[in-house]
């Protein structure tokens, strides 16, 4: 009798047959897409993918891909803001003879440019300019002829939100300079993330970060906002919208009026540089520096240390968390993982590799089934795509893979992989997965033992008692069949041969297939 054991790999299908490796390249030769070099791919609600060039190679802007249609925002397509803003400034009750004024020269979109003088409101102790739409830029010079406190807000009269306020006395002229970035302000992105009202918030290379809300772009630098640095490492969002900011002077936290900076000086936090966010499913803030794992739960830091390996070449998608709160992570020349308690080092270059295609880890994701999928630069080896948790490889030498060094990497709702690499988009479909739902998307089947010896137990639900299975090999070719009758059947799989097969459970809607490996 055939002793080899089974390891069984689960995962559901409905309505479909498995489907083979469907790859789809994005690049400047065959479609509108502006860079080959993707240095992140981030989802909005729509499903659109919003796609980051990379600032090592002077960089192109962003890229907005509907499936369809592709939509380049760069420095080169400049406008001006579609709503106008007001700026006020108000005091307490002056005296009479109290001079106040203010001239505002505005620049707009066509190149124009308009000055506007404004006088304070006596009875409602506000001086107010109104900047016209296509403004590109102004330039305040407020004047107060005594050292009078002024509280100053600048806001969208459309939106309500506050772009900038702050109060100042004791000096008599007070200059403000803004410009509307309706065009984004530099073409060099680190890294994307989108907020929960598909506000799209960029990570630069050495101009803070950007908002871009589908109309108009906010640029906050050091010099009009709270960042306390310009180069972005990272940047996430949680799920009460507050924006998280790696950079190498701390964490900053972002509310959308106030900013908090975190560094080693006023936290716990062990060391400035971030190299990584993630947020849990307990909206806890992680992250990855060179040798540390922190978590920051809003008022405690916990630091995590298994004093082996740092993040040496991770990028801002190399920390990542599943379903299960285990953080997953680039670690040395290899990965790490963390359940809580427990480590887990999987190093290239030692005899605990598992499956790792190379030493430098840029970039994870993890998928629907809790599969890590690692995308790696080609520098000890092959590099290439790996989804570690099956030690399948994607290679340019076996599959369409259009570069093996790979610098981002995500999975978007439908289970297709997005891989950003130094020769183009690529989008892998292997994801047997259909969209079709039917009364059968809650049943349960439960596969036990993960290993035996030839026979596989199957416990169903009584409402899929008496449905079909069929064992199929990988080119489709039927070799068994038969019916599961009771809530726990046996099947005997002694007389098949060493290698990949597919069990298939079918009964009216539903199907459930399972991947099996003898």
């Amino acid at each position: 009798m055939n002793k080899n054991y089974l390891i069984i790999l689960i995962f559901i299908i409905s309505n479909s047959v498995l489907s083979q490796e469907d790859w789809t390249i994005y690049n400047t030769s065959n479609s509108d897409l502006t860079f080959n070099v993707i240095s992140d791919i981030e989802f909005d609600s729509e499903g659109n993918k919003w796609i980051a060039s990379w600032f090592n190679n002077g960089g192109d802007g962003i890229a907005k891909f509907d499936d369809s249609n592709w939509t380049i925002f760069n420095t080169n397509n400049s406008q001006g803001t579609s709503d106008i803003h007001r700026i006020e400034f108000t005091t307490g009750v002056l005296e009479s003879w109290v001079s106040v004024f203010a001239t505002t020269l505005v620049h707009f979109s066509d190149g124009t440019e308009t000055t506007i003088n404004s006088n304070h409101d006596s009875s409602t102790n506000k001086l107010t300019i109104d900047i016209p739409i296509n403004a590109s830029d102004f330039q305040i010079d407020y004047y107060i002829e005594d050292s009078s406190s002024v509280d100053m807000v600048f806001f969208n009269t459309n939106t309500n939100d506050i772009v900038h306020q702050e109060t100042f006395s004791g000096q008599s002229d007070f200059n403000y300079d803004y410009t509307f970035f309706t065009n984004i302000q530099t073409n060099q992105i680190i890294d994307i993330t989108i907020d929960n009202l598909d506000n799209k918030w960029l990570g630069t290379w050495q101009n803070g970060i950007i908002k871009y809300d589908d109309t108009d772009w906010i640029n906050f630098t050091t010099s009009n906002s709270g960042l306390p640095n310009n180069q972005i490492n990272s940047i996430a969002n949680d799920n009460n919208g507050n924006i998280w900011i790696g950079t190498s002077s701390g964490l900053t936290k972002f509310d959308g009026t106030n900013w908090t900076n975190y560094n080693t000086t006023n936290s716990n936090l062990p060391t400035n540089s971030i190299v990584s966010i993630a947020i849990d499913n307990n909206n806890n803030v992680w992250l990855t520096t060179a040798n540390e794992l922190v978590e920051f739960t809003g008022t405690n830091w916990n630091i995590y240390n298994d004093n082996s390996v740092g993040n040496w070449f991770g990028g801002s998608n190399s920390l990542r968390i599943n379903s299960d709160n285990k953080k997953w992570m680039s670690a040395g020349y290899g990965i790490k993982s963390f359940d809580g308690v427990n480590w887990a080092y999987f190093d290239y270059l030692g005899t605990n590799n598992s499956c790792l295609l190379d030493c430098q880890t840029t970039s994870l994701a993890v998928d629907v089934n809790s599969n890590i999928w690692l995308g790696t630069h080609q520098e000890c080896s092959n590099g290439g795509l790996l989804n570690f948790s099956e030690c399948n490889s994607y290679l340019t030498s076996n599959s369409d893979l259009p570069d093996n060094s790979i610098l981002s990497l995500n999975i978007d709702d439908n289970g297709n992989k997005w891989i950003g690499t130094f020769n183009g988009l690529a989008k892998l479909n292997n994801q047997s997965l259909s969209t079709n739902e039917n009364s059968f998307v809650d049943i349960n089947i439960l596969f036990y033992p993960n290993s035996v010896n030839n026979y596989l137990n199957v416990k169903i639900e009584n409402k899929i008692i008496d449905s079909k299975y069929s064992i199929f090999e990988i080119n489709g070719k039927t070799i068994k069949k038969g019916k599961l009758k009771n809530n726990l059947n046996t099947i005997n799989l002694d007389e098949l041969n060493k290698g990949v097969y597919f069990l298939k459970i079918e009964k009216d809607d539903f199907t459930r297939t399972i991947k099996i490996i003898k």
